[in-house]
């Protein structure tokens, strides 16, 4: 897929590609920045992976995304650094890949290497990318190596193990992987995972200046040293070169869950600030046999940061801890690479003593030189080998969003073991995460916050199995997961999520957000201002708003679907009132009396959403938003009620009709065609070249920006063009219409209107009926046409036809011509040098300032040169 000009680095490329293409996973095979800056386009990629990117006021859905990790491993590129600190991107959540020389077995001499400025490991991984076959310009292949070659490979991968996730979860329930897609942090903790690690004392077969042999920094240079690839990750090669097989196999791996396929070695969940969640799981003596060590790797993908020229401070937003216990309480921490960590007066402090909320500082071993293009030895090589501080080793980690606890068999044992999550410093409210391990994570298991202190809220996952979640204080997060699960939320304001199966989400007190997602689930709001979600596809769910003002929000995918809001016709059967229904065409859910409000989000796609009559519900706010795509929102000729609507096209070319009573109608960007109906509308026609159409009612039309087409129809209409060159029609009526900036036409039609064309060069037409015409800035055309018209040229040349009727004419400022036509006019042409002509009638003639051209014409006329040398 061509993403244009912007490519990823453009937020609407990106959505325009997932819409339109259904893109799944992205590569860029280039230059971002120079070495070392966290720049907004580095802010960008990360916005878009974990899903904080908005363009036009729609989310831009989240996909993974890789990276070349640049080919200034032995010569300085753009002027900035050689072998290590070279890579040319500092982001956090794509996947950085270095160049692996499968031939020689070795990583390319050109590859670059790490850490990021602020000692995160780079590459995240290595991959074939020497000798490669390739596509060229002009038509042909031709044999190429580098990075750009290395990191096509890794998106090989993705695409492989996204087929995969599709073919095992996707297709049996009924859904695509564009509707329910693994997180990009799942793609990359299983990539990384499954990673082969590299151990080599020489890993490139070469020497490179930047390495000083004697580790002696005072004595010039002395000889070249050589980069190593240690056990666990190095900032030469990562966690390792990728695993295709390795990968597949995992990320298919499933149980079978209530008749579904679940991932049995992965996790998706969330964690908040102090937040400590612990998943039990069971390593069985068959596995302690084989020889293997056990390795569970979490990823998440973080909040983007500030901008940092150069990023020396730490890049991590939210930092969450991993750990392992073991069945006797052995704490197994996770591979770090040079982190001395401190507190703020410099004193180290333990691992153990790093709880949540801990004030630290980062110490690094090594840093970058400022002048790589002419420095040597400024990496000592003892750093690199034996316990030298760039050699990996294991303890708490604070600068990267991929950890990985690894045991070996030497001192693994059959039982329970514990994969422990903490919100160390959680800085956005909460972060998703994916666990991956080699072992089955995780059954059903019963939660309830017991906590005597303070508690700030609490993120429990149910997994498989039949759960009972309970949040208590605070704001919790509660995800059911695959069982058919209890969810009570009580207080505090929580977000309880039902999962793949028919669960009962209860809110409790505070303001809640209820998701029963698949299957039909029971949702209960309970008190304060509670959001009850109802998924398209989903299922039908039963609803209760509780007190409070609550609201239904009916959301879709990214697919064309459909919704149909009408009155439940079985309510009228023994009450006098209906509760409003909604409908996917298969399920549908009513919104009981509880509720205040209701929110259609289709999603991306082209959706049609279609209203009924509603003659019968009561007092209720419909809020009808089309989102993303070419979408269809109509009421034509429907009977709201006392209902109040609101249409909001969003991005796309959309098609909006509203009631017979009164609407509110926001087309948003794309060219709109938005039409009223009856009553008195308010429109808004957004960007885009837009047609509205107020049809019956008095009803207010706002162009906005683009090329727009208003017509006010029947009724006392306000028209106003808006930016561009736009077309303002009033209709029958008395309407005002004003053309604002821009090259407008301007039609009164029938009626007493008034039209101003406000800047640019105007065309005005009154229409029968007697009119006014205000041409406003610049050289404006105005015509009375029929009726008592009176004509106002404003500033700039100025042409004025009164039509029929008795005109009055003034040109004001600049060369106006004057043209009373038929019926008793007066014609005052004010400053500059004017034409002004009567022709039949008895008029009036004033010539005003400057040198005037005054024609009576036919009939009894007055005529006035005042001042300026005149012709009468």
């Amino acid at each position: 897929i061509d993403l244009g000009s912007g490519g990823m680095y453009s937020a609407s490329s990106v959505l325009s590609a997932v819409q339109q293409d259904s893109m799944d996973v992205t590569n860029t095979s280039l230059a971002v920045s120079p070495d070392g800056n966290y720049t907004a386009t580095n802010q960008l990629l990360d916005s878009l992976i974990n899903g904080e990117a908005t363009t036009g006021g729609v989310s831009v859905p989240r996909r993974p995304h890789m990276l070349s990790a640049g080919n200034g491993g032995a010569n300085t590129q753009y002027g900035n650094q050689r072998g290590y600190f070279a890579t040319t991107k500092q982001m956090k959540n794509t996947i950085l890949v270095g160049n692996w020389n499968a031939s020689a077995n070795k990583l390319s001499t050109s590859s670059s290497m790490g850490p990021m400025y602020d000692g995160r490991i780079g590459p995240d991984v290595v991959a074939p990318g020497s000798g490669i076959q390739s596509t060229q310009n002009g038509g042909g292949y031709t044999g190429m190596g580098g990075t750009s070659m290395a990191s096509p490979a890794v998106v090989g991968v993705h695409a492989l193990m996204l087929e995969g996730w599709e073919t095992t979860y996707s297709i049996p329930q009924g859904t695509t992987i564009d509707q329910d897609p693994p997180l990009p942090s799942t793609l990359r903790a299983v990539l990384i995972h499954t990673a082969v690690d590299i151990v080599d004392g020489d890993v490139r077969n070469s020497t490179h200046p930047e390495i000083d042999s004697d580790s002696d920094a005072t004595n010039g240079t002395d000889g070249l040293g050589r980069a190593t690839a240690t056990p666990g990750p190095d900032f030469s090669t990562g966690w390792g070169l990728v695993d295709a097989l390795a990968a597949t196999t995992l990320i298919t791996d499933s149980r079978m869950d209530q008749n579904s396929p679940v991932p049995d070695r992965i996790l998706e969940a969330a964690s908040v600030q102090a937040d400590v969640q612990d998943y039990a799981f069971t390593v069985p003596q068959s596995f302690v046999d084989s020889g293997e060590p056990l390795k569970v790797t979490i990823s998440w993908d973080d909040a983007a940061a500030a901008v940092q020229t150069p990023a020396t401070s730490p890049r991590l937003v939210n930092d969450l801890d991993l750990e392992l216990v073991g069945p006797d309480g052995t704490i197994y921490y996770p591979w770090q690479i040079g982190q001395n960590i401190v507190d703020m007066s410099g004193n180290p402090i333990s691992d153990v003593a790093q709880t949540p909320g801990t004030p630290i500082q980062v110490q690094l071993p090594v840093s970058p030189t400022t002048t790589p293009a002419t420095q040597d030895d400024y990496v000592p090589a003892d750093v690199l080998s034996g316990t030298g501080d760039w050699v990996a080793r294991t303890g708490r980690d604070h600068l990267n969003n991929v950890e990985q606890v690894h045991v070996d068999n030497g001192n693994l044992v059959n039982g329970t073991w514990t994969a422990r999550v903490i919100g160390f410093n959680v800085a956005t409210g909460s972060q998703d995460y994916s666990l991956v391990a080699d072992v089955p994570l995780m059954t059903s298991f019963i939660v309830m916050d017991t906590m005597d202190t303070v508690d700030t809220g609490d993120s429990m996952w149910g997994g498989s199995g039949s759960d009972t979640l309970v949040g208590n204080d605070g704001d919790d997060l509660l995800s059911g997961g695959s069982g058919r699960d209890l969810l009570q939320g009580e207080n505090g304001n929580d977000q309880l999520r039902g999962g793949s199966n028919s669960d009962t989400l209860e809110g409790g007190q505070g303001d809640d957000t209820l998701d029963g997602q698949g299957a039909g689930d029971t949702l209960l709001a309970g008190s304060g201002n509670d959001v009850a979600v109802w998924q398209h596809g989903h299922g039908a769910d039963q609803l209760d708003g509780g007190d409070g003002y609550d609201q239904v929000h009916g959301r879709g995918g990214d697919g064309a679907e459909s919704f149909t809001l009408q009155e439940n016709a079985q309510d009228l059967v023994y009450n006098t009132t209906a509760r409003l229904q909604i409908t996917d065409g298969t399920s549908a859910i009513n919104v009981g009396h509880t509720f205040s409000e209701v929110v259609m989000q289709p999603g991306d796609g082209d959706d049609t959403i279609t209203l009924g009559d509603l003659p019968h519900v009561p007092s209720l706010l419909v809020r009808i938003n089309g989102e993303g795509g070419n979408d269809v929102l109509t009421a034509a000729g429907t009977d709201p009620g006392v209902v109040r609507v609101l249409f909001d096209g969003g991005d796309g070319n959309d098609t909006i009709t509203g009631t017979q009573l009164r609407d509110t109608i926001r087309g948003g960007d794309g060219d709109d065609e938005l039409y009223g109906g009856d009553g008195n509308d308010s429109i808004q026609g957004g960007d885009g070249d837009d047609v509205i159409d107020g049809q019956d009612g008095d009803d207010l039309l706002l162009g906005e920006n683009g090329f727009d087409t208003l017509e006010g129809n029947a009724g006392n209409d306000q028209l106003v063009g808006g930016e561009d060159r736009d077309l303002l029609q009033g209709g029958s009526g008395d309407d005002v219409l004003n053309g604002d900036a821009g090259r407008d036409t301007l039609n009164g039609k029938s009626g007493d209107d008034t039209l101003f064309g406000g800047e640019g060069t105007d065309r005005m037409y009154g229409g029968t009926g007697d009119d006014v015409l205000d041409g406003g800035r610049d050289d404006d055309s105005l015509y009375g046409n029929s009726g008592d018209d009176r004509l106002l040229g404003d500033h700039g040349n100025d042409s004025l036809k009164g039509g029929n009727g008795d005109d009055t004419m003034v040109g004001h400022d600049g060369d106006d011509q004057l043209f009373g036509e038929r019926g008793d006019d007066q014609l005052g042409g004010g400053d500059g040098n004017d034409t002004l002509n009567g022709a039949r009638g008895d008029d009036i003639l004033l010539g005003g300032d400057g040198d005037d051209t005054l024609l009576a014409g036919s009939g009894a006329d007055a005529v006035l040169g005042n001042l300026g040398d005149d012709y009468v």
